[in-house]
């Protein structure tokens, strides 16, 4: 078990060498004291203290600014961050109690009916399509003379009624 008393640093004697002691701690004391306020304050452990105030550190604080309270940046929460937190909140709440999240946005248009929506237009023609499979009765053929993919053409000569498709007998 540690404990907190000082360890002696009077110099070492290794044989006829004399090797001074090191440092028991590498720590200033106003790390120390940092490192104690994480540990006291925000009930931290030392290593995790330890990250903090490396992480405060690198950040260019030095111990003493940490210690003051100096350099902490203050949060100040914008109208775009209350709303956001107010969603997720809303969100959270209608999980709860089964209610409805009321919905904001934009409303969606009114879908068309069979008699007002046009005939889409395909990127292949389709006469083109039967032609090149009515000249040789090859979907490939098809396929190839206008560019289309293998399944597009063969739908499309099914469709029409040119092409029946038909599965090879089981042996």
């Amino acid at each position: 078990m540690k404990t907190n008393e000082p360890v002696s640093v009077e110099p070492v004697s290794v044989g006829s060498e004399t090797v001074p002691a090191a440092k028991a701690s590498a720590w200033t004391e106003a790390e120390q004291q940092v490192i104690a306020l994480y540990v006291e304050k925000k009930n931290m452990t030392r290593g995790n203290a330890v990250r903090k105030m490396r992480a405060q550190i690198a950040l260019g604080r030095t111990a003493e600014q940490i210690l003051a309270g100096e350099g902490t940046p203050a949060v100040v929460e914008t109208p775009e961050m209350a709303a956001q937190t107010q969603s997720n909140l809303d969100k959270v709440n209608s999980k709860l109690t089964g209610k409805p999240q009321p919905k904001t946005g934009k409303a969606k248009a009114a879908k068309k009916g069979k008699a007002e929506r046009k005939e889409r237009e395909h990127k292949y023609s389709d006469e083109k399509i039967l032609a090149a499979y009515k000249k040789n009765h090859s979907v490939q053929d098809a396929m190839k003379a206008v560019g289309c993919s293998y399944a597009w053409a063969r739908w499309r000569c099914q469709f029409h009624g040119v092409f029946k498709a038909t599965r090879k007998a089981a042996k």
